[in-house]
């Protein structure tokens, strides 16, 4: 689960291919935007599917911008 509270997002750690969903505290939507704009996720898909290879993949909030940014841990 990617978690988002107080505009800020908690660490997600998924393995190779594994379904993510986005869980949001929060009175506003929120998104997931890949750095490399390679996916984007938002809180009405029920969820993403990991990149299948390993690695640490930077993501921001496409309603706040590069200051509400996290990181997906693939491993």
């Amino acid at each position: 689960i990617l978690g988002a509270s107080n505009n800020v997002f908690s660490p997600v750690k998924a393995a190779p291919g594994q379904k993510v969903r986005i869980a949001s505290g929060d009175p506003v939507a929120h998104t997931a935007v890949s750095a490399d704009n390679a996916w984007t996720f938002d809180e009405k898909s029920s969820s993403f599917t990991a990149p299948a290879k390993a690695g640490t993949y930077a993501f921001f909030c496409g309603v706040h911008g590069k200051g509400m940014s996290g990181t997906l841990t693939v491993a």
